[in-house]
């Protein structure tokens, strides 16, 4: 959603609902207050910035300034991404979601080293968000996670003649139209991403990682205007050294409406 003019917004939440009650004729209904609070959204600022020497510009084909903005967009994207998943939060930076208070699920094969995992612990994750009447809409629930432990997962195959062969069917993977693996778990979407960790440590192993799952129409994501990117050839730097000074810059902000519609599942090895 855009930021205001002021540049931050604060967005209403319910956090308790009210109290039904039975009551008799003529009784006195007693009365209850749902718990509210309010997501405070306030644009924080992501920058880079680049020098690029001008014989870059002058001579190369196809024109180097489309190259350098791409890259640094999609820098800017990753670092929003990173942001909005681990994010420590302060004045200047978002918060991620793992760093709020969601659900936590426990995989069903536990580990001194790390927990394996399987495509029932994704039903169990939506279960744990459904549990506590998060938000499971079919349409914008998804998991994120890492992409060889989504082929790990997917790649699991049921027993065919004897018990623990694991030559029989794919128990997850299915196929889009086209004959191509479908990204999907559980009947929701998955999104695969590095910016997932393996960095989780457990016991001997350190090299362990998590799983997100949620509703993410529940995760707002508030902008001021668009990405700004500008250049100066006549800083000093820049001037003396006949080099172009490129800087781009995103004002965002983000955060849960309903931390109880997200789920994440840690400790997960990843083979």
């Amino acid at each position: 959603m855009p930021l205001p003019a002021q540049g931050s917004i604060s967005l209403p939440k319910q956090t308790s609902a009210a109290t039904a009650y039975w009551v008799g004729e003529n009784t006195t209904i007693t009365d209850s207050t749902p718990g509210t609070g309010d997501l405070l959204l306030k644009a924080k600022k992501l920058a880079a910035r680049v020098l690029v020497p001008n014989e870059l510009f002058r001579y190369s084909s196809p024109a180097a300034d489309a190259i350098v903005r791409e890259d640094l967009a999609a820098q800017l994207q990753l670092g929003m991404d990173q942001a909005g998943l681990t994010g420590v939060g302060s004045a200047t930076s978002p918060k991620g979601i793992f760093n709020y208070s969601i659900n936590s699920y426990t995989p069903k094969k536990q580990g001194t080293n790390g927990d394996a995992t399987g495509p029932e612990d994704f039903f169990g994750m939506i279960g744990k968000v459904d549990s506590v009447n998060g938000i499971v809409n079919d349409s914008s629930f998804a998991f994120i996670l890492r992409p060889e432990l989504w082929w790990n997962v997917v790649g699991k195959r049921a027993d065919a003649v004897s018990a623990g062969d694991q030559q029989g069917s794919f128990i997850q993977m299915t196929l889009d139209p086209n004959g191509n693996p479908s990204y999907r778990i559980a009947g929701k979407r998955v999104i695969t991403s590095n910016q997932i960790a393996a960095d989780r440590t457990k016991a001997g192993s350190s090299v362990l990682t998590r799983v997100l799952g949620g509703d993410f129409s529940q995760w707002i994501i508030a902008m001021a205007a668009a990405l700004e990117i500008d250049q100066n050839r006549y800083s000093d730097t820049a001037y003396t050294k006949d080099q172009t000074d490129v800087r781009a810059i995103l004002q965002v902000d983000m955060g849960p409406r309903h931390e109880e519609s997200f789920v994440s599942m840690d400790y997960v090895r990843v083979q």
